[in-house]
Parts: C-alpha cells; structure tokens; sequence
C-alpha cells in the first residue's frame, strides 16, 4: 500500500510503500496529496491535504523556475543540438549512399544483360 510522509510540521515529504495499514509510522497517511499544490500540508483533522505555501514561497519557486540560464549549461545545449544534426545528416547520407549503390548495380546487371544479348531477372 502507498502512504504519504510528512514532517513534524504537516509538511509533504515522499511517497512510501508499506505492507499493510498496521505498519504505517506516524507522521503518515494514506491519502494522496491534491495535484497542483506548491507545497502540500496535511490537515489531520480534515484527513486532507491544503496548500502549505504563501505567496512570497510560491513566486520564489517561480523565479527559480524562469532564472537566467547558466552560459556554459546554454553552450552545452547547442553543441548536444549540433551534434544531433550532423549524426542525422550522417545517417541520411548513409542512406542516401546505399540507395544509389543499389541503383548503380541495377543498371550495371541491365548493360551486362543488353551487352551480352540476354536478359537477367533482377
């Protein structure tokens, strides 16, 4: 069975899977955090969980989300993104290579089979 820990101030903390409702520890609940909350609290008394955090925590969580990008992370990202590119152009090349290897040896059978006055079956 999954529960919910919570610290010592109702606050969410993880998921835990236990065995059985008897091996619950304290500090925990069967009841899944509501999806959307910033930072989940667990209200015993209504067996439910409310949003623990105020404003000033949730626009700080927020500007953390929309910081400046770090440059070195910025160039790492573009020369994964070049590289990506040049293994695809080499993979399409690749294929490209063996389309026309094919079709060079179809028409090196058809001249064979026009030179030699016979027909070979391809």
């Amino acid at each position: 069975m999954q529960i919910f820990l919570y610290d010592d101030d109702f606050y969410y903390k993880r998921p835990e899977i236990v065995v059985g409702p008897g091996s619950m520890p304290e500090n925990s609940t069967a009841v899944k955090p509501k999806d959307g909350l910033w930072r989940a609290k667990f209200i015993p008394s209504l067996n439910d969980w409310i949003e623990g955090a105020d404003q000033e925590y949730i626009n700080g969580l927020k500007k953390d989300q929309f910081a400046e990008k770090n440059p070195v992370s910025e160039q790492l990202s573009a020369l994964g993104r070049q590289l990506a590119d040049e293994k695809l152009a080499r993979k399409q090349a690749e294929i490209a290579n063996k389309a026309l290897g094919e079709h060079l040896v179809s028409l090196k059978l058809e001249l064979l089979s026009i030179k030699g006055g016979k027909e070979i079956e391809t």
